[in-house]
């Protein structure tokens, strides 16, 4: 009982939170909806995008990696800086300057008027139903995350965890859209920052030490300990240049995070928010590893490694704590799941048909852009509860992100650097990086490197031959 109150009383606070942002203008424009009305700062973007970054994955996928893979996980993080370390010094403020020029609201409007001059393209359609298609499978990785996590916590079934927590998550964002979600994610970091530094520091001390840890799993799975992948250091380069190339293409290509740039309120700000959205991303992620590989020694029978998190601090700390650490695991999941809800609400609303979106605003306000968040947060909720036993979160995030950056990392990465292109060219470039990904994971390539990198060189390959085809033809 005293876990389900603190978890409550840290979970009212970011309602609360959210509420009071939402609730800080009286009128409230399609721009404060979906852009948070550019008016928010370093701090407020770097953590809010690292949060949804960060998500389910580290706080549940991490643990799980880190218990099974042992070392050979931490090359998991050290891989994705070198790729957020390339995007985050040359592209931020190119995004956020050239969203402000052309006066987009969504990152399909963004590509398709970079691209083609017209905001009511093909393109446009195509990457909205790409965004509503992928970052829903994210999302639905993201409810599988918050339902294990829950559900451990208070001994219910999955189902009804997904639906209380999709309740939860509504009751903040479906109103205030960004601008509410930007304020709520600030706080959920900072909740999350302390959960998974302070729970790795706990297991070291429950442990003995960093000493008598690393003796015992030298005695009992010493085959963790080594950062090779199935003894072969090529393997292990290729692994870590994977995830350097896909944390590229994760970045460029991942709508919830795109749009927090993109929001900031001028480009050198956007630019200033590299090192707090790193220095996040790699504090957490690093310490979630290696807390899962510390789960050998401390729990060492658990079956399921994913819920290492939430079974340690109902074994090993005062209920009071625990509830803590459950609002950070709730935090982690709903920080991101938020943000991939309203960008697939806000691609089905408004970039589907930008004619009919007029027509309804019109008539109901952002009421309807509500009512379109609403129900596209059930109808992936549902999509959860469906496939809850047969997949896991580690699996659905992973393919879900790799193909996002594949795929649409493509279209913005060619747009952004303003590469000669055309309607044919890009969407033949697409639908190349779109059968390369499935390719790749059909054949279990991506057991060596992650989809994401092989998916956009095939793409921009074929995008620049469609190119040159058509160059060729004129002539």
């Amino acid at each position: 009982m005293t876990i389900a109150i603190s978890f409550c009383f840290f979970i009212m606070l970011m309602v609360v939170v959210g509420n009071i942002s939402a609730r800080r203008k009286q009128e409230h424009t399609t721009e404060d909806y979906l852009m948070a009305g550019r008016t928010h700062g370093r701090f407020m973007i770097a953590l809010s995008a690292a949060s949804s970054a960060v998500s389910g994955f580290v706080m549940i996928g991490a643990v799980g990696a880190g218990y099974t893979l042992g070392l050979v996980a931490l090359m998991m993080p050290l891989g994705w800086l070198v790729g957020d370390l390339i995007f985050w010094n040359l592209f931020p403020a190119r995004i956020n300057q050239r969203a402000r020029d052309h006066h987009c609201n969504t990152l399909p409007e963004f590509i398709s008027d970079s691209a083609t001059s017209n905001r009511d393209s093909i393109i446009r359609k195509y990457l909205a139903l790409a965004i509503i298609v992928l970052v829903g499978g994210y999302a639905v990785g993201q409810y599988l995350a918050i339902g294990k996590a829950v559900s451990v916590a208070f001994d219910i079934s999955m189902p009804v965890a997904i639906i209380i927590s999709g309740a939860i998550i509504l009751a903040y964002s479906a109103k205030g859209g960004l601008e509410s979600s930007i304020p709520t994610q600030f706080f959920q970091a900072l909740i999350m920052l302390v959960t998974t530094v302070g729970m790795l520091t706990v297991a070291i001390y429950l442990g003995g030490g960093p000493s008598q840890l690393i003796h015992t799993l030298q005695t009992t799975h010493s085959e963790l300990l080594t950062f090779k992948v199935e003894q072969s250091w090529l393997l292990a380069l290729l692994f870590f240049a994977g995830f350097a190339g896909t944390a590229l293409t994760f970045n460029m290509g991942t709508p919830h995070l795109l749009v927090r740039i993109m929001a900031a309120k001028d480009p050198e700000q956007a630019a200033k928010s590299r090192w707090i959205y790193i220095g996040f991303m790699q504090a957490t992620w690093i310490s979630m590893s290696l807390f899962g590989l510390l789960m050998n020694v401390l729990l060492p029978e658990i079956a399921d490694p994913e819920q290492a998190l939430p079974a340690f601090s109902q074994e090993f700390l005062h209920p009071v704590i625990s509830g803590a650490v459950m609002a950070g695991i709730f935090a982690a999941v709903a920080s991101s799941l938020d943000g991939q809800v309203l960008v697939v609400s806000s691609s089905f609303a408004v970039d589907v048909s930008p004619g009919f979106y007029e027509r309804m605003t019109k008539s109901f306000g952002l009421r309807y852009q509500s009512m379109v968040t609403i129900c596209v947060s059930i109808l992936i909720g549902t999509a959860a509860i469906l496939v809850r036993n047969s997949t896991n979160v580690f699996d659905m995030i992973a393919m879900s992100a790799t193909a996002m950056g594949g795929i649409i990392g493509l279209a913005f990465f060619i747009t952004l650097i303003r590469w000669k292109t055309s309607v044919s060219a890009l969407l033949l470039g697409l639908v190349a990086a779109i059968l390369t990904a499935l390719t790749w994971r059909y054949y279990g390539l991506s057991a060596y490197m992650l989809e994401g990198a092989p998916s956009f060189i095939a793409g921009l390959i074929t995008h620049q031959f469609i190119i040159k085809i058509n160059e060729i033809n004129r002539v």
